[in-house]
């Protein structure tokens, strides 16, 4: 499922384009449970009848490989869990 892309095919709609893509081959080999660390493609597969595991990947994963590699996109994962530290602290399912 991978190919290796310039830095100016990285955009949205690379991924975007990407996980329609990698969800055609999934219904193709009628593959039910998937595994990645991009979250555009957990995000959209999550909503296909595919169940999702996504590896998270430790901070300091990150910063090693993307100073080795600026199209790493593991970078991606970076913001995902942010919203954390804006929650009210009483009641945090309240801003959800």
């Amino acid at each position: 499922m991978g190919y290796e892309y310039g830095e100016s095919e990285m955009g949205v709609d690379h991924f975007n384009r990407m996980r329609v893509h990698k969800l055609e081959i999934l219904r193709e080999y009628d593959i039910t449970i998937f595994f990645d660390d991009n979250p555009f493609y957990v995000e959209y597969m999550k909503d296909y009848g595919i169940t999702v595991f996504q590896t998270i990947l430790s901070t300091a994963y990150l910063d090693k490989w993307s100073a080795k590699d600026p199209l790493f996109t593991c970078n991606l994962q970076r913001k995902q869990f942010g919203y954390l530290d804006e929650l009210d602290r009483d009641n945090p399912l309240m801003d959800l």
